[in-house]
């Protein structure tokens, strides 16, 4: 049983073999490479918490907010979590830490928080979207590529596949695969260009199929203008295959 589009002649013998060879790529990826994730995350969540480098470094993020010109307004009651939430999300104050400008060589602390840090951080990198995703701060340039095919849950995952089958399947009967593919890889490409433009400085990794799919819809919006998708479920298709 499966969800097709009955925009074009869409048949076992006239399949899209490309869009299916993409979804496939996404779910393999999904299920190999990231779903060991959530495990390697946990991992280095116990690990910075239980060595003492949280309570370390929050004791020097304290001290930072009251230096900084731009510290916020802190109620009384601030719980310790948002305050850990606060400095794991602090860009500026993480991309000091990394570079040795919060607790510096010259701190009696410096060798044993460098070690638990080199620790969590290599932890962290066991996260295939800190592997493959694209980082703009510090990006590898495989990343430009394998970021497209990375999700960052099941759901998100799930929506841009169904996405791209509906819209997908229309598209490469219609322009043909070479057009259908060069559109698809550009779309993904201008997406992570925009992005980058205005997050430079990000050091969260971007990981999915937004972007490209993102480009096919809008190919089909001028190639097709206002054609309906009908969308049917199709019991048969499945043993057709």
């Amino acid at each position: 049983m499966l969800i097709i589009p009955l925009t074009g002649k869409l048949s076992k013998d006239n399949l899209p073999i490309l869009t299916i060879i993409i979804i496939l790529i996404n779910v393999a990826v999904y299920f190999t490479v990231q779903y060991q994730d959530s495990h390697h995350y946990r991992e280095a969540e116990r690990m910075y918490f239980e060595s003492g480098l949280a309570d370390m470094e929050l004791k020097y993020y304290e001290a930072y907010q009251k230096n900084s010109p731009q510290k916020e307004n802190r109620e009384s009651g601030d719980s310790r979590q948002k305050t850990y939430m606060d400095m794991l999300s602090d860009e500026t104050f993480q991309e000091n830490l990394t570079e040795n400008k919060i607790i510096t060589p010259q701190d009696p602390l410096f060798e044993k928080w460098r070690e638990l840090r080199d620790g969590y951080e290599a932890a962290v990198k066991r996260v295939s979207c800190w592997q493959y995703g694209f980082i703009p701060k510090k990006h590898e340039p495989f990343t430009i590529l394998s970021h497209m095919f990375m999700h960052g849950s099941f759901m998100h995952l799930l929506g841009n596949m169904v996405f791209l089958w509906l819209v997908g399947c229309v598209l490469e009967l219609g322009l043909g695969r070479v057009n259908y593919l060069a559109v698809y890889l550009l779309g993904g490409l201008f997406a992570l260009g925009l992005f980058y433009l205005f997050n430079m400085q990000s050091a969260t990794p971007l990981v999915g199929a937004s972007g490209a799919i993102s480009g096919l819809m809008g190919a089909y919006t001028v190639a097709y203008g206002k054609t309906k998708i009908n969308a049917v479920i199709n019991p048969k298709l499945k043993s057709k295959i």
